[in-house]
């Protein structure tokens, strides 16, 4: 069923008195735009800081937001009371906790008031290099290591039940626990769902695969269209989701540590593709691999390198394998196959 947005609908979902699926749908409206959520939390603003802002400040609020008013004046006789229903909105917890933090700070000032607002609505977003390996803490407190030429951007709004974290590389997450606000990684399609727990994704955007380790607690994984599978994880397991496909491949791993290995500098492959390794390979020591043909691609390799080890060092050992040849010219890397 589809519901018109409008400012009663958007009031009524701010003092707690829609059901579940009109309160879905405000949530899917003010999470389609930056616009919308512009929106939403000036009505909230409007309604329930800036009242007390006026007191303080001395300003004609009225004035200023008479248009705002007129509008919602126009579709209700008068606003509904605020009562304590307002309070139980299961997707409001967030607002719950500016309005309990308000009564604290309401004789800090205005621009103190108005800066705690702004500081909800988070955003945040780090990057590496190639050959460069990093550490960060989320302001939800949650912990990232990202492995080279990788990115992470969070996203927490004051109106959002979920936290975001949109990636492209391969990242190592340590996620805080908010049983309120489940922690959602959006990978090349794949989307993990969790409440907190520690698991690893590799998605290269050069690579056909998306990877996910599972070593503590648990997750959701859900590929994209056209299949929109999905499948939750257990410890020591891992996932492959094809990104053209959307097929999924669950498999259980001996040693899920071994898929974090690369946080201290080792290069751990089971079952690998040339061709995977070689993104892996271009990104830790900044160098062009070039392939002379298919069939030496698609050759899987088990093995366990160091990255302290230099590129060349390690060719020359895979290459006693006796299924490749390479020739170096300058930064870029010529692989052949062995006839």
């Amino acid at each position: 069923m589809e519901f018109e947005i409008n400012d009663k609908l958007l009031i009524d979902y701010l003092k707690g008195n829609l059901d579940e699926e009109q309160r879905k749908a405000v949530t899917e409206w003010y999470e389609a735009s930056p616009q919308n959520q512009k929106e939403l939390e000036n009505l909230y603003f409007t309604l329930f800081v800036s009242d007390r802002l006026a007191v303080m400040e001395r300003i004609n609020v009225e004035k200023s937001l008479q248009d705002l008013k007129a509008r919602i004046r126009a579709k209700e006789n008068e606003l509904i009371e605020e009562s304590e229903r307002w309070w139980k909105g299961a997707y409001l917890k967030k607002a719950i906790i500016a309005a309990a933090i308000l009564a604290g700070v309401i004789f800090a000032g205005g621009n103190t008031l108005k800066h705690m607002i702004s500081s909800m609505n988070q955003s945040f977003m780090v990057c590496t290099a190639q050959g460069e390996r990093t550490k960060v803490l989320l302001p939800d407190g949650t912990m990232v290591w990202l492995n080279a030429c990788s990115q992470v951007k969070y996203s927490s709004s004051l109106f959002s039940s979920e936290r975001k974290v949109d990636m492209e590389g391969e990242a190592y997450f340590e996620v805080k626990k908010d049983k309120h606000a489940p922690f959602v990684v959006n990978s090349c399609g794949v989307s993990t769902r969790v409440l907190g727990t520690k698991f690893n994704i590799r998605a290269n955007k050069e690579e056909e695969e998306v990877v996910a380790t599972l070593l503590e607690g648990s997750i959701l994984i859900k590929a994209s269209e056209p299949k929109g599978q999905e499948a939750k994880m257990i410890p020591n397991q891992q996932m492959r989701v094809n990104k053209n496909t959307g097929d999924m491949k669950l498999a259980n791993v001996d040693d899920s540590s071994a898929a974090i290995w690369w946080m201290e500098g080792k290069l751990h492959f089971e079952k690998e593709t040339f061709a995977n390794m070689a993104t892996t390979f271009e990104k830790q020591f900044n160098v062009n691999i070039v392939f002379m043909d298919e069939k030496i691609k698609q050759e899987r390799f088990t093995c366990d390198l160091e990255t302290k080890d230099n590129i060349y060092q390690i060719l020359s050992i895979l290459r006693l394998t006796n299924k490749f040849n390479y020739e170096i010219k300058d930064r870029k890397i010529l692989i052949y196959s062995i006839k």
